[in-house]
C-alpha cells in the first residue's frame, strides 16, 4: 500500500477489468470482494474500471451482491479523453460512473489517455482559438 495525503491508501495490487466481458467482470469482482470481506484487516481490493471498458454496470452489480463489499473496495475509474473536452461532459461522465457503480464516490478517478489523444489535443487547441 502507498501512503497518501488523505486517510485513503492505494493498494499496490488491483483487479484490472479491461479485457473482461460484463459477466467475467461481475464474477471476478464478486470473487475478489468476497475474499476481501473475509479478511477485514487485510488489504482492500483495487477494482480498476473505465467507461471505455463498458463494464462499469457489472462492477456495480458485483458491489450489490457482496454484503460489505463496498467497504473493502478501492474503486477506480477513468474519464475518456473525448469526454474531457468540456466541463459539463466531464461532470456528466463522473455522475454516470457513480450511478453505474451505485455509489456516492470513488477513491480514484483519472483521465484515460491513449485513445485518440493526439486528436483530442488538437481539438482542445482549436477550441481555445
Amino acid at each position: 500500500r502507498l501512503p497518501r495525503a488523505s486517510t485513503t491508501e492505494l493498494p499496490l495490487l488491483g483487479l484490472g477489468t479491461c479485457w473482461l466481458t460484463e459477466a467475467e467482470t461481475e464474477e471476478s469482482v464478486v470473487s475478489a470482494l468476497t475474499w476481501a470481506v473475509g479478511r477485514p484487516t487485510g488489504p482492500r481490493v483495487h477494482v480498476d474500471s473505465a467507461e471505455a471498458y463498458r463494464n462499469e454496470p457489472a462492477v456495480g452489480r458485483a458491489l450489490q451482491r457482496v454484503p460489505g463489499g463496498r467497504d473493502r473496495a478501492f474503486l477506480a475509474s477513468k474519464l475518456s479523453s473525448r469526454e474531457a473536452l468540456s466541463y459539463d461532459g466531464a461532470r456528466r461522465r463522473v455522475q454516470e460512473t457513480l450511478d453505474a457503480f451505485g455509489v456516492e464516490s470513488v477513491e480514484l478517478y483519472s483521465l484515460h489517455g491513449g485513445f485518440g489523444f493526439a486528436d483530442d489535443v488538437a481539438a482542445r487547441r482549436d477550441a481555445r482559438a
